[in-house]
């Protein structure tokens, strides 16, 4: 999958995700950084369609989403809009967790949606800290 936000790693690097029993961990070339499960609060894919509909919506569009969302949501959000005018179609693989703060993951899966299915996936069956989960 192609890193959007959320590491300390470039914007569309490739990074694969291994679910263990209880943490994710992500690699990146020789970079690895683990999330433990208990920490996360969702996990959901949104399209670009989602994602530019809540952007649009708001007044300011990323300067308000990104105040509500954090910097996950204002970046997916421009490049939403931007990209919506080549009629392309991305979905994104959204991780959200708890720190000090509310926090975001977030990756490009278009060529990866079955994957990220299964993280869905876990998620569900182990949630432990959400309320609600979204597909």
């Amino acid at each position: 999958m192609k890193h959007v936000n959320g590491l300390p790693i470039a914007e569309d690097v490739n990074c694969n995700i291994t679910l263990t029993d209880d943490k994710y961990i992500f690699s990146s070339g020789s970079m690895n950084f683990e999330l433990e499960k208990s920490k996360i609060t969702d996990i959901c894919i949104k399209t670009d369609t989602e994602i530019q509909q809540q952007y649009v919506s708001s007044v300011g569009g990323a300067v308000v989403g990104g105040a509500l969302f954090g910097p996950l949501w204002a970046m997916i959000g421009g490049r939403a809009k931007k990209k919506t005018v080549k009629h392309e179609s991305h979905h994104y693989l959204i991780i959200t967790y708890q720190s000090d703060e509310i926090k975001y993951i977030g990756f490009d899966i278009n060529y990866a949606a079955a994957s990220a299915k299964v993280y869905i996936e876990d998620f569900k069956n182990s949630c432990t800290n959400a309320s609600t989960y979204q597909l």
